[in-house]
């Protein structure tokens, strides 16, 4: 198992850099790790001050959803904004997802609408704990394995001139959960198929002028056909 093909949730600066140039609008991507987030914001409520003046009193902490349709609608207008991107929402169907270690949206059939990874990013942490078989001589999943590594998500477009004045992390424990079949003896092809949740999520972040605290959910997914090179003897 390769780390940049099995982990859902990591990307790596590297990568990014030098796939930049690669990633073209309608292009179809045939190796997505789809993302999809489940998230609880709650806002701090303005205070107000007692008749007598020798108290102030704050409301319950104002509850909002952040979901993958809001992400989406938010950074339709974000690409907007910057000018690379016509329209001001998505198509139905739109996916967020991971691509070459890029955050993207694509349409519902995979093809590239546009990179989004200036805004959107993932960090791990250092130690990933493996559980399950691995083939020694492949280093493929023999038949599952299991990685619990942590995880933090990024979502920042406060530098975006009209953009939608959101800055937010949250990180939690992923599960990875990887699964491979036994290549191909002629082609060297196999399927890996790849899913992971972060269940407790939790982080901060600010709205506009609003500070918040967030907690919820993060999953991926990921089912796709890769090739098997045996190592140079």
């Amino acid at each position: 198992m390769k780390n940049s093909s099995k982990i859902i949730l990591l990307v790596a600066l590297a990568g990014f850099l030098a796939a930049a140039g690669n990633l073209r609008a309608q292009d179809k991507l045939d190796d997505l790790n789809v993302v999809t987030v489940a998230l609880k914001l709650q806002l701090q409520a303005p205070g107000y001050n007692g008749k007598n003046g020798l108290t102030r009193t704050y409301a319950k902490p104002k509850a909002q959803s952040l979901n993958t349709k809001n992400l989406l609608d938010r950074l339709a207008l974000d690409k907007q904004a910057q000018g690379l991107y016509a329209a001001s929402s998505f198509p139905g169907g739109s996916k967020l997802a991971v691509a070459v270690d890029h955050f993207v949206v694509v349409k519902s059939n995979n093809e590239l609408i546009v990179d989004v990874s200036d805004i959107v990013s993932f960090k791990s942490g250092t130690n990933d704990i493996l559980s399950g078989s691995v083939n020694v001589s492949t280093g493929l999943a023999s038949k599952k394995t299991t990685e619990l590594i942590l995880v933090a998500l990024n979502f920042d477009d406060t530098f975006i001139a009209g953009g939608s004045d959101l800055k937010l992390f949250v990180q939690g424990l992923d599960t990875i959960s990887t699964t491979d079949s036994t290549p191909n003896s002629s082609s060297g092809k196999y399927t890996e198929n790849t899913s992971d949740k972060i269940s407790n999520a939790a982080g901060e972040g600010q709205s506009g002028i609003a500070p918040f605290v967030v907690t919820g959910s993060i999953k991926g997914s990921r089912k796709t056909t890769l090739t098997y090179a045996p190592p140079a003897s």
